[in-house]
């Protein structure tokens, strides 16, 4: 997503136009120059944020930023007073993916065999209670976390008001949304490393066991 400071004239993406822009690094610097290129935007500044987005929209470096999340940082700075609009990525020309991955390493889950399976049935289990409870799993958050000031706690139930919803059902991986995620990358270079391909049915393998072969020191999605 495009988190854009409204007071700076950004309304649809032709405003961007001239606009100092920050995104996060990761190796996708290039690909939203490209991007932005193809959408006649050859005059925007890019810059890799050095400060966190909030703080780096507040201090006025930048007019817009990618890698915000609409549901929260724009909700802190509606809070300080700056008021946003969030330009979806897709209109870029980025395909819709999942965001939000839990990692972990492979040595710990071969030594602890059920630790993955444990986790995301609590973190299923969480997901449902917020879901239906969203009140009392505020509650149980703010308790966990006696030195938030009300300020701060103020503005995240605001933003937990706009993300509890989304939460979803079930944890079953899309296989279409995956694929088509990792043809964009190829064909915009954001993926240009030999590798294999993510195939339809080793994605519903993994929706029906969950369980591969993890090799050294290796980080796997959960």
């Amino acid at each position: 997503m495009l988190l854009c400071r409204k007071d700076r004239g950004i309304r649809e993406l032709k405003d961007l136009s001239g606009k100092a822009i920050g995104c996060c690094g990761g190796g996708l610097e290039t690909v939203y120059r490209q991007l932005l290129q193809e959408q006649g935007l050859s005059d925007i500044t890019l810059r890799r944020l050095n400060m966190g987005l909030v703080q780096a929209l507040i201090s006025g470096e930048l007019d817009a930023t990618f890698d915000a999340y609409w549901n929260i940082e724009a909700e802190q700075l509606s809070h300080l007073g700056i008021e946003t609009i969030s330009l979806s990525l897709e209109e870029l020309g980025i395909p819709n993916y999942p965001e939000l991955i839990f990692l972990a390493n492979s040595n710990k889950l071969k030594k602890h065999p059920d630790l993955a399976a444990r986790f995301r049935a609590a973190l299923h289990e969480a997901k449902l209670f917020s879901r239906h409870n969203p009140s009392e799993a505020f509650v149980s958050y703010r308790q966990s976390n006696p030195l938030k000031t009300a300020e701060t706690l103020a503005w995240e139930e605001k933003a937990w008001e706009k993300t509890y919803p989304l939460l979803s059902e079930n944890d079953e991986l899309d296989p279409e949304s995956w694929q088509n995620f990792a043809e964009w990358m190829r064909q915009s270079g954001a993926r240009n490393t030999p590798g294999h391909s993510l195939h339809r049915s080793e994605l519903e393998v993994q929706n029906a066991k969950r369980q591969r072969s993890f090799g050294p020191g290796e980080v796997v999605a959960l």
